[in-house]
């Protein structure tokens, strides 16, 4: 069995907290929870794929600049709460 990478795991585990806040949050129907799961993985991928640091010293465990993650998958979850059908 091949072992999941710990950045992969870090970043599955923040969109996954994200997306269901936001369903939460602003979430009407049960076809949303897919839509912010997604958005929220993209967010915190954009952050990771660019390698964004805003903050010098913030952590980053694995790689993954949680900070960074948070404030991306955040402002992709604001807009698609204002794009969504």
């Amino acid at each position: 069995m091949s072992e999941l990478e710990p950045a992969a795991l870090i970043i599955a585990l923040l969109a996954s907290v994200y997306g269901a806040l936001a369903h939460l949050f602003w979430g009407q129907r049960w076809r949303h929870l897919p839509l912010f799961l997604g958005t929220a993985l993209i967010g915190c991928l954009m952050s990771y794929a660019f390698n964004l640091h805003f903050i010098g010293a913030g952590p980053v465990p694995a790689g993954v600049p949680l900070v960074e993650s948070t404030i991306a998958a955040w402002i992709m979850l604001i807009l698609a709460t204002r794009l969504r059908v």
